[in-house]
C-alpha cells in the first residue's frame, strides 16, 4: 500500500526542480553527479550550459545504475505477489 499524499509529491518535485536550478561550480557538480536523482539532472543541466567531460557521466552511471537494479527487484517481487494473492493485493490509496 502507498499513502503517500499528492501534495507531498507536488513539494518533492518543486524542491526538485529548485536544487537544479541553483548556480554550482564544477567541483560542486561532480560531487552532486553521485546523488541517485539529482545527479544526471545536473549532468544534463552542465552539458546544456557548457562543456562537459565524460567523467561526470560516469559518477552518475553508478547510483543510476544502483537506482535501475533496485527497481527491476522492486518489480519482481512485486510480480510475485501479484501472482499469488491475485490484481487486488496491489493496492494504491
Amino acid at each position: 500500500m502507498t499513502s503517500i499524499p499528492a501534495a507531498l509529491l507536488d513539494i518533492a518535485a518543486l524542491t526538485y526542480l529548485g536544487l537544479l536550478l541553483i548556480p554550482l561550480s564544477q567541483e560542486h557538480v561532480r560531487i552532486l553527479a553521485l546523488l541517485p536523482l539529482l545527479g544526471p539532472g545536473y549532468v544534463i543541466r552542465s552539458s546544456v550550459s557548457r562543456y562537459a567531460n565524460w567523467d561526470l557521466l560516469a559518477y552518475s552511471a553508478l547510483p543510476t545504475a544502483l537506482l535501475v537494479l533496485i527497481a527491476l527487484a522492486y518489480s519482481e517481487r512485486t510480480m510475485r505477489a501479484v501472482k499469488r494473492r491475485g490484481f487486488r493485493a496491489v493496492v494504491f490509496q
